[in-house]
């Protein structure tokens, strides 16, 4: 159960720095 845990933390971390990406280069939609 820790393991998932983490690993939605992770991937709510990876997701807040794509669209941190996105609002910094709009012009890049990946």
């Amino acid at each position: 159960a820790a393991k998932k845990t983490a690993a939605k933390k992770t991937a709510a971390k990876k997701t807040a720095a794509k669209k941190t990406a996105a609002k910094k280069s709009p012009e890049k939609p990946s």
